[in-house]
């Protein structure tokens, strides 16, 4: 186990380089340069704090797995790891237990995992904790377009918002505050687009549709 951060920054390279080896472009954490400077900074200050470190499996000279976590009270957090898979028998697995049975020997409660349900990690973990994620917008277009990718089930809703958005219009004057009078055909309209009725649905509620304009023109 590395805790100075000498020894941080020397095998974090080495972590760092395995894991993008194994994973490529599937895997981000260390992907470009300004990535892999930050975490040696980081780690390297954190570590000055006893809250980095860098456990490590060697077989003959040769680092076969590394795995880098954070100390906090009397919690450990897993972050990443790097190995050689065609070193050994399961240097990745053997190396997590052994720094699990490491945590509890030096006095710790608990290893956290952290986010993802993947299978090696629920072969060690005893429960789980809901991670919610909130995410506040401002009503825009953009900010309604942008949700419509990242939730498909509700494209529908969202496209009408962002088309109500997209057509306001500036207040220049008291007169354009006015509220819309219940019935009217401007309130009328603006509740089809809202909820993109069909035509068809705005005639049979008994309302002219814009195809069809009724004035005798």
């Amino acid at each position: 186990m590395a805790t100075s951060p000498a020894e941080v920054r020397r095998l974090l390279p080495v972590l760092m380089q395995l894991h993008n080896e194994r994973f490529g472009s599937d895997s981000q954490v260390f992907a470009s340069p300004a990535r892999r400077r930050f975490h040696l900074e980081a780690a390297a200050l954190l570590a000055e704090r006893g809250m980095a470190r860098v456990y490590w499996l060697e077989t003959e000279g040769l680092e076969a797995a590394l795995l880098y976590a954070f100390r906090s009270d009397k919690r450990l957090y897993y972050y990443s790891m790097g190995l050689r898979p065609d070193v050994g028998r399961s240097p990745g697995l053997t190396l997590l237990g052994q720094t699990v049975l490491a945590a509890a020997q030096e006095g710790l409660r608990e290893f956290d995992l952290l986010r993802g349900d993947h299978a090696f990690k629920l072969r060690f973990a005893s429960g789980s904790r809901a991670d919610l994620r909130v995410r506040l917008l401002r009503a825009t277009p953009r900010s309604a377009r942008w949700a419509l990718g990242r939730l498909p089930g509700r494209s529908r809703h969202l496209r009408a918002v962002a088309d109500v958005l997209s057509r306001r219009r500036p207040v220049r004057s008291a007169a354009d505050c006015r509220p819309l009078a219940s019935g009217s055909a401007a309130a009328q309209q603006a509740d089809d687009v809202a909820h993109r009725r069909p035509a068809e649905q705005r005639q049979a509620d008994g309302r002219p549709s814009q195809a069809g304009n009724h004035d005798g023109a």
